[in-house]
């Protein structure tokens, strides 16, 4: 991970301790990828469980708004999934209740932070799944009990979709701006900069 705060996300950290396998010696994420749910309530509830005792965190909040708060950095080991396997992922608690779809503002955050997260982590492809997943689909890796979380609430289509234009339109946007300091620099005649711009870029005169 190259950045381990999400930058539009609002700060709220959660407990210390409710991170990591001390026993095994695990405290970093090691698998790259994340892991979406169900809050099943609103936040209240939610925060409510995050800042006691019980042994559940995880790493963002995205609330009905759009907006995201997390609580933990990325390489962090949170207990969201109930198995190793899925810990190792980034867990993203969605606001809302099964039956209820994702709020128009929660689907364009959440493809953001996948397009996001999947150019910090260096993901070979954004898919579903692997390198994305569902609560539901841990129970084949270790969780002792099935869950239908995320209850069907994620479109993933549209997610991938979104994420995908998303990595498309910065490549698009980054290659208009080089072409237009290209352009300046050779209509002012500065042909040294030029020359040393494309050196710079690759691409060298044969």
């Amino acid at each position: 991970m190259k950045t381990l705060w999400y930058p539009p996300a609002t700060r709220m950290d959660g407990p210390a301790p409710k991170t990591g396998y001390a026993n095994a010696g695990i405290y970093k994420r090691q698998h790259i990828g994340a892991l979406y749910h169900s809050m099943e309530g609103e936040r209240g509830g939610a925060y409510s469980v995050l800042f006691s005792t019980v042994q559940s965190s995880w790493h963002l909040t995205l609330l009905y708004t759009g907006a995201f708060v997390q609580h933990y950095p990325l390489d962090a080991v949170c207990w969201h999934a109930n198995c190793i396997f899925g810990n190792m992922k980034v867990g993203v608690e969605c606001e809302g209740r099964a039956g209820e779809p994702l709020t128009t503002s929660q689907v364009e955050a959440l493809g953001e932070f996948t397009a996001w997260l999947a150019a910090e982590e260096g993901w070979p492809e954004i898919k579903f799944p692997d390198p994305l997943w569902e609560h539901s689909m841990m129970i084949d890796y270790g969780a002792p009990y099935a869950t239908a979380c995320p209850s069907g609430r994620i479109p993933w289509e549209e997610v991938i979709d979104l994420a995908t234009t998303t990595e498309e339109l910065k490549t698009a946007v980054a290659i208009m701006k080089v072409t237009a300091q290209l352009t300046s620099i050779a209509q002012a005649g500065d042909w040294q900069r030029l020359a040393d711009t494309l050196a710079y870029l690759g691409v060298r005169a044969k």
